[in-house]
């Protein structure tokens, strides 16, 4: 028996859910991605265990994912099962203690409004982030003045043997954009839990609907794409840090764009591409509002992504790493 037929009926016997030949651009957020030999969203702890100690044994390539929300799939197949924790959702709150325990597949918007509704704050600045819980504290998501690991106790996750494990704040390591995890990337977060902190409600409110409102301002939303492609805070400035006369025109660039209030990089990107002479083809791979997003018009490939993003990585000199996953 070859190991694809063991894998489906490992599968059927432990009664996990799962899609053979699977399309994988069906669930990308990119809208980009070949077949997978199995699509497997496991409901459970004891699923996701016997899982992942089944394919060690069978010797079988797999990734974890969450929702796939900065994931960048090959195009041409890719020869992993992919495991999705999409259906750990679980949230379970404790007034009494003001502690809440959240399993890694819930969706932030929804951890958020869940939270909110009942005045906690603390949450607000993470509601328009598209990825879940465990996605979040892998890449130390944060916006608008809330980070995921502000108000976080602890996680429970699984490690390489099939052991679940809990690891301290302190001990996951948290720096901007960081996480102890992204050394350990066959570690398996399964959970967390928070402290929750009571607020005023009109004040978590205000504050959910201006996140909202800067989001859809600043922010890709018309076209397909993965949220910030490199780790940083301006990689206007991160370039301009390279590139010694491209810092005197990003500041000319800036100073005119201020005066004339444009709201997205659209004349900055213009000029940028043109100082660096890109050639990325005929469908622009990256948004109007920043060039740290790559965007899917309807036509990008994987390939033709990837010429976008070494292309960045050489203007970068190689000095910020990538946000997004590349999976292959």
């Amino acid at each position: 028996m070859d190991r694809k037929a063991k894998i489906v009926e490992f599968l059927q016997d432990k009664n996990i859910k799962f899609e053979k030949d699977f399309l994988i651009s069906k669930i990308s957020y990119f809208k980009i991605g070949g077949t997978v030999p199995f699509f497997i969203t496991p409901e459970n702890i004891e699923q996701i265990v016997n899982l992942v100690k089944f394919l060690q044994t069978i010797e079988y390539p797999y990734k974890v994912i969450g929702n796939a929300s900065n994931c960048l799939f090959k195009d041409s197949g890719i020869d992993k099962v992919i495991v999705s924790l999409k259906k750990f959702q679980k949230i379970s709150t404790d007034e009494n203690n003001n502690l809440v325990n959240v399993e890694a597949g819930v969706m932030l918007p929804l951890f958020v409004k869940t939270l909110s509704q009942k005045g906690k704050q603390g949450f607000e600045g993470l509601i328009g982030i598209p990825g879940t819980i465990g996605g979040a504290i892998f890449m130390n998501a944060g916006a608008y003045g809330n980070g995921i690991c502000d108000n976080l106790i602890d996680i429970s996750y699984l490690d390489r043997n099939g052991i679940i494990k809990i690891i301290s704040k302190k001990e996951t390591k948290f720096s901007f954009r960081y996480s102890i995890f992204q050394e350990f990337k066959d570690f398996i977060i399964l959970s967390a839990r928070f402290r929750l902190l009571n607020g005023n409600q009109k004040d978590i409110d205000e504050k959910i609907r201006l996140c909202q409102r800067d989001r859809n301002i600043y922010q890709e939303t018309k076209y397909p794409n993965l949220g910030s492609l490199f780790k940083t805070r301006d990689i206007y400035e991160d370039i301009a840090c390279q590139h010694k006369m491209y810092a005197y025109l990003l500041w000319f660039l800036r100073k005119t764009s201020k005066f004339y209030g444009r709201k997205n990089n659209r004349v900055i990107n213009y000029f940028t591409i043109k100082y660096f002479n890109m050639n990325y083809g005929h469908e622009k791979p990256f948004s109007d509002k920043t060039l740290n997003c790559l965007v899917n018009r309807g036509n990008l490939t994987f390939k033709k992504a990837m010429v976008f993003i070494d292309m960045m990585k050489k203007i970068l000199k190689n000095s910020v790493e990538l946000e997004i996953e590349i999976v292959e």
